[in-house]
C-alpha cells in the first residue's frame, strides 16, 4: 500500500533470503530484471555502506538516464539494503536536485525453512515532495517499481 510520501511494493521470491538480496546487492543480477528488461545499460553497484549504486538505461552508461551519484545507504546482508535515488529526464526536476535525494529501502525475509526457502521481499521508496512536479515523479516510480518487481519475479522462478 503507498501513500503520497511512500512507494512500498512487495514480492515473494522464489529464492532463498541470500540469492533475493543478491539480485539488488549484485550489479550482474540486478541488470537482469531491472534494466535488461527496460532497454538495457549498465549497473555498477558496490555493495558496501557508501559504494555506488549507479544504474543507467543506455548502452554507453551515460549520466541521462539513470542514477549517477547514488550510493548505498544502508547495507546488512541477506536482510537489508538502503541507496539514494535519481529519476529519469522526464521526472528529474526536482526528483534530482533533492538534498536528500529520495530514498529506496529493500527489506529480505525469508519463508519457510531450509536453504530452499522462498523470500517476502519490501521496497520502500520514501522521500517524495508535495508539489506536483515530485508527485509526477512519485506516480511514475509507483508504476516503474511495479514493473520491475514483475521482472524480479520472473528471473527468481528461473533461477
Amino acid at each position: 500500500m503507498s501513500s503520497p510520501d511512500v512507494i512500498h511494493v512487495s514480492a515473494i521470491l522464489d529464492v532463498d533470503v541470500g540469492t533475493a538480496f543478491e539480485m539488488f546487492a549484485s550489479a550482474d543480477n540486478i541488470r537482469k530484471w531491472l534494466i535488461d528488461p527496460f532497454g538495457g545499460g549498465a549497473a555498477l553497484v558496490e555493495p558496501k555502506v557508501g559504494g555506488k549504486f549507479e544504474l543507467f538505461w543506455n548502452a554507453d552508461g551515460g549520466a541521462r538516464e539513470g542514477t549517477p551519484g547514488c550510493q548505498i545507504t544502508a547495507l546488512v546482508p541477506s536482510r537489508l539494503i538502503g541507496f539514494n535515488w535519481k529519476g529519469p529526464t522526464e521526472v528529474a526536476v526536482p526528483m534530482n536536485r533533492a538534498d536528500p535525494l529520495t530514498h529506496v529501502t529493500v527489506s529480505f525475509s525469508p519463508i519457510g525453512n531450509g536453504h530452499k526457502g522462498r523470500t517476502a521481499v519490501n521496497l520502500i521508496h520514501s522521500g517524495w515532495g508535495s508539489s506536483s512536479d515530485f508527485q509526477a515523479g512519485r506516480a511514475y516510480f509507483e508504476q516503474a517499481w511495479t514493473a520491475a518487481f514483475r521482472n524480479l519475479e520472473t528471473v527468481c522462478k528461473t533461477r
